[in-house]
């Protein structure tokens, strides 16, 4: 249970991340007045001691919720926590010390903000350049400023930041995905990882697998079709159970021993005739011998 509130929290933060990069791109004005209402009531607490407690103890809770999402750890949360607050009452916060504190705390936070997006920004220069020399070496400038500006759209579910869509956009085009379609296949990765719950490499390991499905197979005009057939069957499966399986036994859509249709139509049918996914897989293969020795 507490894995599962955590991976929440940290989707939250995620969504949270890639809402606040597209407010400050796109409406850099309300960020930036609200950043001065902040620093107005910054100003504010150090006016008084206990004001300025009471923020400190907000701030110490909300960055302990912080390392909570990243470690999982209740007792080094906790631990961090009481220290914190330790540290807080034991110090007589006056107009200079508060000050001071708040002073050296957000020049901190600037500089590790700026260093970030250093970082940040040089690992989505590496994915594109590796993407776009994949593609097409010889029209590399043509093609790294294509893939940079389809890396600057927002995707509709805030799923994916700019390092993700960078990395997605790096393994499509080493799944050899036509220049065109990969922003189109950028959005299919982010609904496979809301709708799935998975994380971005499995996610796009089971687009690579739609892809090809889709480049063997003439019954289906796009991979949004294929994911609107998937979810609208509803198998009564988990997404880790179906990708399992799917992983294992995906030839025989790709060798059109079996149509996609048939092949969700068989997996329905074994789950309800008590098959687990060892046994669900099995079948599938032997409906793969049985067509192959035809």
């Amino acid at each position: 249970m507490a894995e599962g509130i955590g991976k929440s929290l940290k989707q939250v933060i995620v969504a949270f991340k890639n809402v606040l990069g597209r407010l400050i791109r796109q409406h850099p004005v309300i960020f930036l007045t609200f950043m001065a209402i902040i620093t107005y009531a910054l100003i504010m607490f150090t006016k008084s001691e206990q004001r300025m407690t009471f923020g400190l103890c907000i701030l110490i809770s909300f960055v302990s919720i912080l390392i909570y999402t990243r470690n999982k750890n209740y007792a080094e949360t906790l631990l961090s926590f009481m220290l914190g607050v330790l540290t807080i009452f034991t110090i007589k916060w006056d107009t200079y010390t508060s000050r001071l504190f708040i002073g050296f705390y957000v020049a901190v936070n600037i500089i590790i903000f700026f260093l970030t997006s250093i970082r940040l920004a040089m690992k989505v220069e590496t994915e594109l350049t590796a993407a776009a020399s994949y593609i097409d070496l010889n029209n590399f400038k043509y093609t790294y400023k294509k893939l940079q500006r389809i890396s600057k759209v927002d995707t509709q579910y805030n799923a994916l930041g700019g390092i993700e869509r960078a990395e997605t956009i790096k393994h499509l085009a080493y799944t050899k995905v036509p220049i065109e379609e990969i922003e189109e296949s950028v959005r299919n990765i982010e609904l496979i990882k809301v709708v799935f719950q998975i994380d971005l490499k499995e996610s796009c390991d089971f687009f690579k697998t739609l892809f090809y499905i889709k480049e063997r197979t003439d019954s289906y005009f796009s991979i949004t079709n294929l994911l609107d057939l998937i979810v609208a069957k509803r198998l009564p499966l988990t997404p880790e159970e179906f990708l399992t399986i799917l992983n294992q036994t995906k030839k025989v859509i790709i060798n059109n021993v079996l149509t996609i249709d048939i092949y969700l139509n068989l997996i329905d049918e074994s789950v309800f005739d008590g098959e687990d996914v060892d046994g669900i897989i099995n079948r599938i293969k032997e409906e793969m011998a049985v067509a192959n020795n035809v």
